[in-house]
């Protein structure tokens, strides 16, 4: 990829179809993004608490124990909290793709004659 592209005010990937991915289906924006880990992560832990919301409604339905009801309500906050938190994060990850690569990061570590050397560059160019 070119210097000029990386370094454009334009990201390379859309943050708002990232956005509405996750909307559809947590974890979808992250793996347009190209982190999987992330996907995989988001995707487990929305499933998790909409099972919760799901298997709480159904005890409170056969029981009508108040403990249910409350227990559904809890998971449901949790839900729509992990679910925007996954929708930002796929903001925030597109909008930022290939970020190392336009700042040119690079670092190394070297042994040489009995010393370790390192070294850490930082470019940027305009």
């Amino acid at each position: 990829m070119d210097t000029a592209t990386l370094l454009s005010d334009t990201p390379l990937k859309s943050p708002w179809r990232a956005v509405g991915r996750s909307a559809l289906l947590p974890g979808w924006g992250q793996i347009y993004n190209e982190r999987y880990v992330k996907a995989g992560i988001y995707f487990s832990i929305n499933a998790y608490f909409a099972f919760q919301i799901i298997r709480n409604e159904i005890r409170w339905r056969e029981y009508k124990s108040e403990f249910y009801r409350s227990r559904r309500v809890e998971f449901t906050w949790y839900f729509a909290l992990s679910y925007l938190v996954t929708m930002a994060d796929a903001y925030v990850d597109a909008y930022l793709y290939k970020f190392d690569e336009a700042m040119q990061i690079s670092q190394s570590l070297d042994y040489e004659e009995g010393q370790w050397t390192g070294q850490l560059e930082l470019s940027f160019s305009f």
